[in-house]
């Protein structure tokens, strides 16, 4: 009987250890997954910078591979620069020439940085013919990709 209890103690001691090595197996394993991700959410990051960089540095003169991505980039920076101001308008308000941030209509100085700002002209009356109409698309695709 004692050789049968024996067993036992060892079978369980054996399982015991398999199962304790396959959860530090298991616990490295999701550590590493974790730390993968956070890389390749770094490397993002990185690839974002550089073709910042890139857009910036040749937006005049790009390489014929890139031609067409920079033109969309133009474009696209383009539109949002037309939708910002026709937020600041309805916001009422005006970009600082130091800081970029926005300033009320009836201020003088940035609340910001306290640069002193002129007041920029108050926006003439558009008729219909003058009135610039931006189409926004959304593509549904990429509502799931952006910012995580």
């Amino acid at each position: 009987m004692s050789e049968f209890f024996d067993r036992l103690s060892e079978a369980l001691t054996s399982t015991g250890k398999n199962v304790g090595d396959k959860a530090k197996a298991k616990s490295d394993e999701v550590k590493l997954l974790y730390k993968v991700g956070t890389e390749k959410k770094a490397l993002d990051i990185i690839f974002t910078e550089l073709g910042k960089a890139y857009y910036e540095e040749y937006k005049e003169a790009p390489s014929e591979e890139l031609a067409a991505l920079v033109s969309e980039a133009t474009i696209k920076s383009t539109e949002i620069a037309a939708l910002e101001d026709q937020i600041r308008t309805i916001k009422g308000v005006y970009v600082c020439p130091n800081c970029g941030a926005d300033i009320p209509l009836e201020y003088d100085f940035c609340g910001k940085c306290g640069t002193k700002v002129e007041r920029p002209a108050p926006p003439a009356e558009e008729t219909a013919e003058e009135e610039v109409q931006i189409k926004v698309e959304v593509d549904p695709d990429s509502a799931d990709s952006t910012e995580e």
